[in-house]
């Protein structure tokens, strides 16, 4: 069994499979894509599944690659059990097939956890809970948006199956989280690779 590697965050890039067109925003959220007024809160300030273009001025290095990202405002919740502590950098996929937007960090609740072909990233520590719910933004496709999300930049965690110019899919780590995996089956593709993973 392949042992979980990272891969740098600068080598990523996710495609969107959400429906619904991104909007391009005349400006960033208030206080940005984390601000406290729309993101990690109760009570939804976006419909479920808004999308937006973001660009993202990067220099190749610190502030990663520039280019397009899309967010995505989703759901998070659990079905049953507490998720894995949250945190930035941890893949999210679909858990209630009657609410397509609701999301888990946990592999053990979601649909499918290896090869789901919707999925997007947690941008932050959120604070959902079997009995709290929260929205807020995830990046879901383009290149990895860091000067939006600082803490995107430095090594993502995949399966070690990854290789230069290969197709990624969502998949379990060993660890209780889903990470990125080289595709190797007949569903979803979530993602390119630049880079071995190491």
């Amino acid at each position: 069994m392949a042992t979980d590697k990272t891969i740098d965050s600068l080598s990523i890039v996710l495609f969107d499979n959400w429906p619904r067109c991104p909007a391009m925003l005349e400006s960033l959220p208030t206080d940005g894509f984390l601000g406290a007024t729309h993101h990690n809160i109760t009570a939804a300030a976006y419909k479920p599944g808004t999308k937006c273009f973001y660009w993202n001025a990067g220099d190749g290095a610190a502030a990663g690659v520039a280019g397009w990202a899309t967010f995505i405002y989703l759901k998070g919740y659990p079905v049953t059990d507490a998720p894995p502590t949250c945190a930035a950098k941890q893949c999210v996929l679909p858990n209630n097939a009657e609410n397509l937007y609701q999301v888990t960090n946990d592999k053990d609740q979601c649909i499918l956890s290896t090869g789901m072909g919707l999925g997007a990233m947690m941008t932050s520590i959120m604070t959902f809970t079997t009995t709290a719910i929260k929205y807020g933004w995830f990046w879901c496709g383009g290149i990895c948006p860091e000067v939006a999300i600082t803490d995107f930049g430095g090594g993502h965690q995949t399966t070690g199956s990854v290789i230069a110019g290969g197709p990624l899919q969502y998949e379990s780590l060993s660890a209780d989280a889903i990470g990125f995996g080289l595709h190797d089956t007949t569903l979803g593709i979530c993602g390119v690779s630049l880079v071995i993973d190491a």
